[in-house]
């Protein structure tokens, strides 16, 4: 047959074979796109067996951070990447936690950049007088439209647009020194969240993710989930 023929035998295929073609490849695709997502759905939950326990400390000059990250549809096929102060610290999967230990003073931790939606700030002080902020913050509580605005219960927040570039940094820090708050766009694009955290010589942290929420707690509400969770080992450990 030669290539003129094989052409228009091609051609030949009516409308309903053409739309007939179409929906096979469609629904292969979709069929794919699926398989993606549950395997992706099932990956990013922990397989660890290791229950939850408590750390002991490596002497007077040690931190237990606990950094646990319960299940949620809200960003649950991102791997999140722990990284502490530029470090890899390892991969955290939902319904698991990390148990890291850091020598006191600021540390730099990423979150997730599936979108923030609330930071709730109840296990760190929002004063020099220890007034303690028991809420959530939204967004648009940053969005105050300069910097230095100074929340009832004592954290500054600010919205600071820079004219050179279109670079907005949403900044929330407390005047006792405890959380320093940064969700930054650049170009319409989300670089991500940090939180800087002062890490006190033997007074542990209780860090949740949960979808697009970060919250520093106390040991009491922490534990309402973090006793759930199983151990996702740092790196380090392994």
């Amino acid at each position: 047959m030669s290539l003129d023929d094989q052409q228009s035998t091609a051609g030949s295929h009516g409308p309903h074979e053409e739309r007939k073609g179409a929906r096979t490849i469609a629904g292969k695709l979709l069929a794919a796109a699926s398989l993606f997502l549950l395997s992706g759905g099932c990956a990013s939950i922990t397989k660890s067996k290791i229950a939850f326990s408590e750390e002991s400390t490596h002497g007077e000059d040690d931190v237990v951070v606990y950094l646990y990250r319960e299940r949620n549809s809200v960003g649950s096929l991102d791997t999140w990447s722990v990284r502490i102060d530029g470090d890899d610290i390892g991969d955290l999967k939902q319904d698991a936690y990390m148990a890291i230990h850091l020598a006191p003073g600021f540390h730099a931790i990423k979150f997730p950049g599936n979108g923030f939606t609330s930071l709730w700030l109840a296990g760190v002080s929002s004063t020099t007088d220890g007034t303690k902020a028991d809420r959530v913050y939204f967004p648009g509580e940053l969005l105050q439209g300069k910097a230095g605005v100074v929340t009832p219960d004592g954290f500054k927040v600010g919205d600071m647009t820079y004219y050179a570039a279109p670079s907005r940094i949403y900044l929330m820090e407390s005047e006792a020194g405890e959380v320093r708050f940064r969700d930054s766009y650049y170009g319409g694009q989300h670089l991500g969240l940090l939180v800087e955290f002062n890490a006190k010589p033997n007074q542990p942290l209780y860090i949740r993710c949960r979808g697009g929420e970060i919250a520093f707690l106390t040991k009491a509400e922490a534990m309402k989930g973090l006793a759930t969770m199983k151990y996702d080992m740092p790196k380090a450990a392994q």
